[in-house]
């Protein structure tokens, strides 16, 4: 799609080419950004409405931790597709686990009482991620 915007606006040089490709790619980010933005603020309100709340908690290594034994390793994604704990074996496609590990981490919140003290136990580290998930309760 970014080759036919280069052909539609018929740039002739490979500087002026980096140059636009760039800054397309840089605008559909921020259009990205922006409709995410959107969507979480339906979602918040929505929530509101029905009474409910939205929480954020901490992304980091969901993808990555076993849902069953709690094991964390970069060798549990077999592939982006596929999720196999190297420790007891559990298996299931890739969003499965991290989604059960987001709604885990959300009850923690819940539990615990104080957003760094939830993902603290989780992550056994002081660095937060910089991009929060949202989680339906």
């Amino acid at each position: 799609m970014i080759i036919r915007k280069a052909f539609k606006f018929r740039l002739n040089t490979t500087e002026t080419i980096e140059t636009d490709l760039l800054q397309y790619a840089g605008n559909c980010r921020w259009l990205w950004n922006k409709a995410l933005r959107i969507n979480l603020h339906h979602l918040e309100y929505k929530q509101h409405w029905l009474g409910a709340q939205v929480l954020y908690v901490d992304p980091k290594h969901t993808s990555q931790r076993c849902p069953h034994c709690g094991h964390t390793s970069k060798d549990n994604r077999q592939s982006q597709a596929e999720f196999v704990c190297v420790r007891c074996g559990y298996q299931e496609h890739a969003d499965v686990p991290g989604a059960r590990n987001i709604l885990e981490r959300g009850h923690r919140l819940l539990a615990c009482g104080e957003i760094e003290v939830a993902q603290l136990c989780e992550t056994g580290t002081e660095r937060l991620s910089d991009k929060p998930e949202p989680v339906l309760v």
